[in-house]
């Protein structure tokens, strides 16, 4: 009963070095401690955050690359939590591989901006790199709001991570 709101961001595949989380606020809550821990609930990093967004290095936190952590965030002086994102911190060339499975194709160089931040996020998202996957839709979106092939494939997305919300929201 004390987790009070849900991040914003799915786990999966962290890349080594910078990842940006968001959460949704907790009612009048300006600053929120956000806390890394791992899978025997150590406390691995911790910082007092103002807003709900936040970017952190997994080399500042100390961060293992294939251990799997979980953050969250919550209220500095109350019980009230988000929700535990799980997340294992990988090598960035991973990430740069699964990138050049489709960088190379044909179809890819032919393709416009949005089209070709939609097929890297659906790459993203069959290689497990969850977070980055969410970020290329989002950008797809920012760039293309009325998008059709956009909003499908984010509210697709986000109806795999059983964010039936934000898949709703998404169609809109």
């Amino acid at each position: 009963k004390d987790i009070m709101t849900r991040s914003s961001c799915p786990g999966g595949k962290y890349i080594e070095g910078s990842n940006s989380v968001s959460w949704e606020p907790l009612k009048g809550t300006k600053t929120y401690t956000f806390v890394i821990q791992d899978m025997q609930h150590n406390i691995m990093f911790t910082t007092q955050v103002k807003g709900t967004e936040y970017t952190f290095d997994t080399k500042v936190a100390k961060l293992l690359t294939d251990s799997t952590y979980a953050w969250y965030v919550h209220h500095p002086t109350k019980k009230e939590v988000s929700t535990p994102v799980f997340f294992t911190v990988v090598d960035k060339a991973m990430e740069d591989k699964a990138l050049n499975l489709i960088n190379t194709a044909g179809i890819y160089k032919k393709a416009d901006t949005v089209i070709r931040l939609l097929m890297e996020a659906h790459q993203m998202e069959e290689e497990g790199f969850l977070l980055a996957a969410q970020t290329k839709y989002k950008k797809a979106l920012a760039i293309s709001p009325k998008n059709s092939l956009a909003k499908m494939m984010y509210s697709l997305f986000c109806k795999n991570l059983n964010e039936v919300e934000s898949a709703v929201k998404a169609l809109k």
